[in-house]
C-alpha cells in the first residue's frame, strides 16, 4: 500500500475511525510515502467527537442530522426515504473535498488529511432549518408549513407533488386551476397559518380527477407541481431521454475489446449489452463519457501494480500469498 501510496495523487477510505491506522495505512503512515498524499476518509460521524465509533447506517444518519424530524407526525412511523441520501452525499463531499486539497497542494506543495462524515454533510444541508432554531430557538419552516407543499392522491390512485414554496402568484395560479377563487387572495402567513385546513381541501379537489389531467392543467396555468413517477415511468420519460439520462453500453466484445459508450445506439458486436444512467453533468467544452462500466473485484490489480513497477513474478507471488 505504501508503494502504491507513493505514486498516487489522491488516497479514500471508508473504514470506521481507528480502524485504517491499525491496519497500517492511516494517513500518518502514507504520508510518509507521499507527503503530497491527499488523504480522504469518510465515516459515520467523523473522526472525532463522542460518537465516532457509533455503528449505524445511513437511515441512522439522516436521524440525528434532523432530516427525519417532519415526517413522523404525531410520533407514528415514518416512512423509509428510499435513497440512501447519507452514503451518497458524502462522496460527493469527499470529491469535492479531494479536489480542493488538490488545488492547495499546487500552492503548498504539501498534502493534507479530509475528515469526511456523513452526518456532517447532512447536517449542513440542514442549515435553513438549523439556523432559525440556533439563532430564534424556533423551527421556522415556511415551504414545509406551505399547504401547498407536499404530495397529493389522484382519482386514479396516482400521486402528484405540488411545490409551491412561498410565492402568492403560484397560489393564486393554483387556486384558480382549483376553482376556489375565494381562497386566492391568501397571503403566506395566512396559509401557513391554515395549513391543516387548506391542504386538507386542496387533497379534495385533487382526488377528483387523474394525476395527468392534473398535472397537464397545473403546468398550462404555471403552477410549481411534478408528477410521482414509478421507476418505470422515470427511464421512459421523454425529457430524461431527450437529456441524455439514459445510454447503451456494449462491453467487452467475444474478442476481448471494449467499446466506448454510446448513448441513442444500439451495440453490436458480441459484447455485453447494458444500459446505464449517464452522467448528469453538461461540459461545453469537456463532454464527459462512459468508456467503461464499473470495474469488478479485482478487475484492475495487475493493471495498477504494474503501473508502480511490479513486475510479473512479483504480481505472481502476491496471488500466491492472497495478499491481492
Amino acid at each position: 500500500m505504501r508503494r502504491l501510496a507513493s505514486r498516487a495523487d489522491a488516497f479514500v477510505e471508508g473504514f470506521r475511525p481507528g480502524v485504517a491506522q491499525r491496519l497500517g495505512v492511516g494517513y500518518e503512515d502514507l504520508r510518509q510515502a507521499n507527503p503530497r498524499l491527499v488523504y480522504a476518509s469518510i465515516s459515520g460521524f467523523g473522526q472525532t467527537g463522542p460518537y465516532r465509533a457509533w455503528p449505524a447506517h445511513d437511515l441512522s444518519y439522516q436521524a440525528m442530522a434532523g432530516l427525519l424530524y417532519n415526517l413522523i407526525p404525531d410520533g407514528s412511523s415514518a416512512g423509509r426515504p428510499a435513497v440512501a441520501i447519507g452514503d451518497l452525499s458524502s462522496g460527493m463531499f469527499c470529491a469535492l473535498g479531494v479536489v480542493a486539497a488538490l488545488m492547495a497542494r499546487e500552492r503548498t506543495g504539501r498534502g493534507q488529511y479530509v475528515d469526511v462524515s456523513m452526518t456532517d454533510g447532512l447536517l449542513s444541508w440542514m442549515t435553513t432549518a438549523l439556523t432559525s432554531q440556533l439563532n430564534r430557538g424556533g423551527a421556522n419552516d415556511p415551504i414545509g408549513g406551505e399547504p401547498a407543499y407536499g404530495v397529493f392522491r389522484c382519482a386514479d390512485g396516482r400521486y402528484l407533488t405540488l411545490s409551491i414554496a412561498h410565492e402568492d402568484h403560484f397560489w393564486r395560479n393554483l387556486c384558480g386551476v382549483l376553482g376556489r377563487p375565494d381562497l386566492a387572495d391568501l397571503g403566506g402567513l395566512e396559509r401557513r397559518r391554515r395549513r391543516r385546513e387548506l391542504a386538507d381541501t386542496v387533497q379534495q379537489v385533487i382526488a377528483a380527477r387523474p394525476r395527468d389531467e392534473w398535472v397537464e392543467a397545473l403546468v398550462r396555468a404555471d403552477v410549481a407541481c411534478g408528477p410521482v413517477l414509478a421507476l418505470e415511468e422515470v427511464v421512459a420519460d421523454p425529457h430524461f431521454r431527450e437529456r441524455g439520462m439514459f445510454m447503451e453500453w456494449e462491453g467487452p466484445s467475444a474478442e476481448g475489446g471494449q467499446t466506448a459508450a454510446r448513448p441513442g445506439v444500439s451495440a453490436s458486436g458480441g459484447g455485453e449489452h447494458r444500459w446505464l444512467v449517464n452522467h448528469p453533468l453538461r461540459f461545453s467544452e469537456t463532454p464527459t463519457t462512459i468508456r467503461r462500466a464499473a470495474p469488478r473485484l479485482g478487475e484492475h490489480t495487475e493493471e495498477v501494480l504494474a503501473e508502480v513497477g511490479y513486475s510479473r513474478e512479483e504480481i505472481t507471488r502476491l496471488r500466491e500469498e492472497g495478499a491481492v
